[in-house]
């Protein structure tokens, strides 16, 4: 415009006729210098309003009106840089950075044109009131009030380049300058925002909060923020509708994220740590703030608000069992190759479901899939699947919701080589001679079991037996066995086989006889032509025999022993009883008789050379007789010179051989103790040999005759049944063979009184005990069709 109006001007001067001065050009007058203003028409802008501005200033530093000829004069004005205005109506026009001083002698003519507008927009902090800002021109007094929406328009502005202002009331601001560009005649628009600049701490802007609802978590995330003096973000949670917002965060963090778990659903017990577990819905705000790295903590600005709704309301829950086919009951475990039905029932509470796919995890392979009934949010399906092999096996349900979610569900079950099961029903003993039955239990989880057999004492042959009654029998009889295995062998339609096995022990159960009322102080047993031989003491010896054990009858007679006898002992037809003596000086009297009636003696004084002995008899004590390898033996010994004593043998009674001397040293016979009475038995060839004495250590009770030796058997080592320190002694009684084993009876003497046990000899060192002992006291004990007598406390006694 303004060349254009530079052209005119010049045309003017060139033809013009008048005289006058040029339009716009300064002359030295009395008023001081001058312009000149034209309309758009090119016509002299007569009343048109001219104002001077400093390029800074928004007051005028001068201010006129043109005059008729479109003229107006200025002076007074400070040497500077000036903007220049004219308006009239609603024509403007602006000459920027014009340069006064007192050589100018020229100011450009200026052309009004059409005003036009300049309209913008203001950012402060978003907790500020934009409202509060004023936009001013400078170099004009043109400014404009900010709405509360940060709009403002600056008018009536003429075609130039303008420097804007911003200012507001608020503290923390700085003044803020922006350059603009206006078209005349237009109404302009910022293409950007004017941010003010603020010192303060900033608030945070952009919170935004999502709920993740199938894991129970709100995520919060907002724009970062930028200030030199930043420390961290404060987060702040409270209940919707909380008069009182929580001034304590929840959590400083430096990130622009945050993830808060609100629900952890199908956990039992109460969290402690602000999660929740039912069903409500939570409904929650949540704040963020600046803090500073002095602790100053800034205001926040708005609040994120979320209403968590509870995992339960779209989850899909699941509840499964599995049922064995062939026998029809719930387990959570088969045998190879059974046929299993998988059942899954599942339920979402909001979301409809749409298929459903089994698979089998250990392959990976996809055993069925299909879709669903959309219309419905809950329901069940059912799979058949048996497994090939062992171990632990895995198949997985999965359904797909309406919200294209998959929800997995997991069944174990764990596949085993089927085997039987069985177990023995065994009593806790067996009796001698007595029938006992042994049982089973049997039973198979997967199969049917299609055998049952036992072995009674040997693995090696099983017998069968039916499954509906699984029994046996067991009869020991004939022998004594320390205890019995028993061995049951169950086998399944699979061909899978299981052993179950027992130990039953021996025990020996008494019962007593009734005996004569004259059978009193019976004082030993012996066997002679096939009867129970029994010897009292009731006025006198008398013999009393017993073809059954039971039932007793007596010789009536007295037999012509008087005094002290030792065991009788059968040999060559013959029962031969050793009398002995009833003062030290008196040799003792040997009986024999063919028939129990008629009896001839033996004075053994007159057979035995006892000059030898080099000591008195002390027969009644110390007498040892017994009958071994086809003859008879005799001994003595001294009880105050235990290395001395004699040994006698014979094979009739009346001739004997010494074979033992007193002065013979270093040859160990059971003459060497004496102080007791003796009872012996031969079994296999081995003679067995006691003392009726107290076993106290290294005083053993049990010799064995061995070729031309004797050896002990050292009870104490194999029994601790001596205990003389704890005020009880353990003594061997008598002595027996049953079933070709030996025999002890063993009587215990304490503070309780007495008690006694039936020992069985297996070895030096291996005993075992077979029964209780009946009665206080046993003097005699043996073997008779097949069951064992005793007598104890002047009574006959009997295994059952």
């Amino acid at each position: 415009m303004k060349t254009v109006l530079y052209l005119v001007l010049c045309t003017v001067i060139l033809f013009s006729c008048s005289g006058d001065k040029i339009a716009g050009t300064i002359s030295e007058t009395d008023t001081g210098k001058s312009a000149m203003v034209y309309n758009a028409d090119l016509t002299p802008a007569v009343g048109a309003v001219v104002k001077f501005f400093e390029i800074n200033n928004t007051e005028p530093s001068f201010e006129t009106k043109t005059n008729d000829k479109g003229q107006y004069a200025f002076s007074g004005l400070a040497k500077g840089t000036y903007n220049v205005i004219a308006s009239k109506d609603s024509s403007i026009a602006f000459q920027d950075s014009v340069f006064i001083s007192s050589s100018s002698n020229s100011l450009e003519p200026d052309t009004l044109e059409k005003s036009g507008s300049f309209t913008g927009i203001v950012r402060l902090q978003v907790n500020h009131n934009p409202s509060t800002v004023t936009v001013q021109v400078l170099g004009t007094d043109i400014y404009s009030e900010v709405d509360s929406k940060g709009w403002f328009t600056l008018k009536p502005l003429a075609k130039g380049e303008y420097n804007l202002r911003l200012v507001t009331t608020l503290p923390d601001y700085s003044p803020t300058f922006k350059s603009i560009k206006v078209q005349g005649g237009k109404n302009d628009t910022l293409s950007d925002t004017i941010i003010m600049k603020y010192t303060g701490i900033p608030v945070v802007t952009g919170l935004r909060a999502s709920y993740d609802t199938l894991n129970g978590v709100v995520h919060l995330s907002w724009n970062q923020v930028s200030y030199y003096d930043f420390q961290d973000y404060l987060i702040y949670k409270d209940w919707f509708g909380n008069p009182n917002l929580s001034t304590t965060p929840i959590k400083a963090i430096y990130d622009t994220t945050f993830a808060d778990t609100i629900f952890i659903p199908f956990e039992p017990g109460t969290p402690t740590d602000g999660t929740f577990l039912d069903e409500n819905d939570r409904h929650l705000i949540y704040r963020v703030a600046v803090r500073s790295n002095t602790n100053t903590i800034g205001q926040t600005y708005k609040y994120a608000d979320i209403i968590a709704a509870s995992r339960m309301k779209v989850t899909t829950t699941f509840s499964s069992e599995v049922f064995h086919i062939k026998k029809g009951f719930k387990t959570d475990s088969a045998s190879v190759n059974d046929s299993l039905l998988y059942i899954v029932k599942f339920s979402n509470p909001t979301r409809w479901l749409k298929r459903v796919t089994w698979t089998a995890l250990d392959s990976g392979a996809v055993i069925s899939t299909h879709t669903l009934d959309t219309s419905k949010t809950s329901g069940a399906d059912t799979v058949r699947y048996a497994w090939s092999e062992t171990g632990e096996k895995r198949i997985e349900c999965k359904v797909l919701d309406g919200g294209d979610t998959e929800w997995k569900d997991t069944i174990t079950v764990y596949v085993i080589d089927d085997f039987p099961s069985v177990e023995i029903i065994a009593p806790s003993a067996i009796s001698l001679n007595s029938p006992s039955v042994i049982s089973a239990s049997l039973y198979d989880k997967y199969s049917n079991i299609t055998k049952c057999e036992w072995s009674i004492g040997n693995r090696s042959s099983f017998t069968a037996t039916t499954l509906t009654n699984p029994e046996a029998t067991i009869v020991i009889k004939d022998t004594l066995t320390r205890n019995i295995q028993c061995f049951i062998r169950v086998t399944n339609e699979q061909g899978n086989t299981t052993y179950d096995s027992v130990t039953v022990p021996l025990n020996i159960a008494w019962e007593k006889i009734n005996t004569p009322a004259a059978m009193k102080q019976i004082g030993s047993f012996f066997i002679f032509n096939n009867e129970l031989v029994a010897i009292s003491n009731e006025n006198g010896y008398q013999m009393w025999t017993s073809s059954d054990g039971v039932n007793w009858k007596s010789q009536n007679q007295v037999l012509p022993m008087s005094g002290t006898i030792c065991q009788p002992t059968v040999l060559n037809g013959k029962i031969w009883v050793l009398n002995l003596a009833s003062k030290d000086s008196q040799p003792p009297v040997l009986w024999n008789s063919t028939d129990a009636v008629s009896w001839d003696s033996i004075n053994l004084g007159s057979v035995i050379n006892w000059s030898d002995n080099k000591f008195t008899y002390r027969g009644k004590k110390d007498a040892f007789f017994t009958s071994y390898n086809n003859k008879l033996f005799v001994g003595y010994t001294s009880e105050n010179k235990p290395d001395s004593g004699s040994l006698w043998s014979s094979v009739d009674g009346e001739n004997w051989v010494c074979e033992k001397k007193p002065t013979e040293k270093g040859v160990s016979a059971p003459t060497n103790y004496g102080g007791g009475q003796y009872y012996t038995v031969t079994i296999n060839s081995t003679l067995y040999f006691s003392t009726f004495r107290a076993m106290v250590m290294n005083e053993p009770g049990i010799w064995i005759w061995s070729t031309q030796d004797w050896k002990s058997l050292d009870l104490v080592k194999a029994f601790d049944h001596a205990d003389p320190k704890n005020g009880h002694t353990s003594s061997i009684q008598p002595i027996t063979s049953v079933f070709g084993k030996l025999c002890l009876f063993m009587i215990t003497n304490s503070t309780y009184g007495y008690s006694g046990k039936m020992l069985c000899f297996e070895g030096v060192d291996d005993f075992w005990e077979c029964s209780d002992l009946p009665g206080s006291r046993v003097t005699s004990a043996i073997e008779f069709n097949k069951k064992i007598y005793v007598i104890s406390d002047d009574f006959v006694w009997v295994s059952k």
